[in-house]
């Protein structure tokens, strides 16, 4: 990525947070994106990257890559940001293996916790969760509580989001009317859920598919799950 000329400090808050002008060439080609980073004094994981909307509010930009020092967006025209440590205090997390990722995910406000002060990380993800952290994070997302689902609620806090994911066939259920999205997922369905989300978003699916899998108990892996345990190992996500 291009790096800005100058160090930032990041604020705590938005309200706080100088704009930052960035103008860009014009590249002579509509939707051509550039890859921006910007230097960070107090550089962590739970520094993001906010655009100014041409309303004058700020747009949280959760696609924002945390970097040993700064940040990297990427951009299509000229714009206003602001840079803001939004990382969260939970008091159950510490210095556990997984803090750097809790702080990046929740500063994207990608994965909420369970209350104000408690990300409770050692809780089981649920498959309602899984389908409510995608909608969290897709920019295009749309909420839809017609999934055809029969155990789901319109109701339930992951109606939306299941609703969004079936239609755009990221989830499917056990069957046609019932999804389970109380049930703990299991490592399998979240790879096979993950792996269909990155083909809808135009990801490069060909790593790992005439790879072996490596694991004692690959086995195991359902038929349905193959390929998309094959991709996720190869790129390194699992």
């Amino acid at each position: 990525p291009a790096s800005l000329p100058v160090k930032i400090n990041a604020s705590s808050n938005v309200t706080d947070a100088a704009p930052i002008s960035v103008a860009l060439p014009d590249s002579g080609n509509e939707g051509v994106k550039i890859k921006l980073e910007i230097p960070i004094n107090n550089s962590n994981s739970g520094i993001v990257v906010y655009i100014i909307t041409e309303d004058g509010k700020p747009q949280l930009v959760k696609s924002g890559i945390a970097t040993q020092n700064g940040v990297v967006v990427e951009l299509d025209k000229s714009a206003k940001l602001m840079v803001v440590d939004n990382s969260k205090n939970f008091s159950d997390v510490g210095q556990s293996w997984s803090a750097d990722a809790i702080r990046f995910v929740t500063a994207r406000e990608i994965f909420n916790g369970t209350s104000a002060n408690a990300f409770s990380p050692k809780n089981f993800m649920s498959r309602g969760m899984i389908a409510q952290v995608l909608y969290n994070f897709d920019s295009k997302a749309k909420a839809s509580t017609s999934n055809g689902f029969s155990d789901i609620s319109k109701d339930s806090w992951y109606a939306d989001a299941v609703g969004w994911a079936a239609a755009e066939n990221i989830v499917t259920g056990y069957s046609a009317d019932n999804f389970g999205g109380e049930d703990n997922i299991t490592r399998e369905q979240m790879v096979a859920i993950l792996y269909r989300y990155a083909e809808k978003c135009g990801c490069d699916m060909n790593p790992g598919k005439d790879a072996a899998l490596g694991f004692a108990d690959s086995a195991e892996v359902s038929d349905f799950a193959q390929p998309a345990m094959k991709w996720a190992s190869a790129t390194g996500i699992i």
